[in-house]
């Protein structure tokens, strides 16, 4: 009974830690009821006149959610459930890692260097031939608009 306490308590906690969505309020509030629900009913043992209250249960639980949310954190902050980052590395070379990933959209910094030190009229084509996923769709957007696909640069390149 215990293990399985700190394990629903583990796996509670664990969708705590990686959540981001306000969906999982309402899947979390029917888990946590019925996992609370059963450990109400299995802390109290009756006698024939005393009703003793065993504490262990719900100890336990609380023990899990609070491990498994930790978890969940490092699991969501440290990006450890997340894609591995492409190798766009030249043949030979070393592969880029998050280190070397910078910004909201993690843009390669060896790239947003390049783009940064891109003349306003190779701009342009600096940006269709990225291999970056954004900077090709930048280029389209702002067809002729050299100053908004700098701002996009700068904004996507920002640290």
């Amino acid at each position: 009974m215990a293990l399985s306490l700190v394990v629903a308590g583990l796996g509670l906690g664990w969708l705590v830690g990686l959540s981001l969505t306000p969906v999982i309020g309402a899947v979390l509030t029917s888990l946590l009821g019925m996992v609370a629900g059963v450990v109400a009913g299995l802390s109290v043992l009756s006698t024939e006149k005393v009703k003793i209250y065993n504490t262990w249960p719900m100890a336990l639980l609380i023990l899990g959610i609070a491990v498994g949310a930790s978890a969940g954190v490092l699991a969501r902050t440290n990006d450890l459930l997340g894609q591995i980052y492409p190798d766009v590395a030249a043949p030979g070379a070393a592969p880029e890692g998050p280190a070397d990933r910078t910004g909201l959209f993690l843009a390669s910094v060896k790239e947003c260097d390049r783009l940064r030190g891109q003349s306003d009229s190779a701009l342009p084509s600096a940006l269709q031939t990225s291999h970056e996923p954004w900077a090709s769709r930048a280029a389209a957007a702002f067809a002729g608009d050299v100053a908004g696909m700098r701002n996009v640069v700068e904004v996507i390149c920002a640290s």
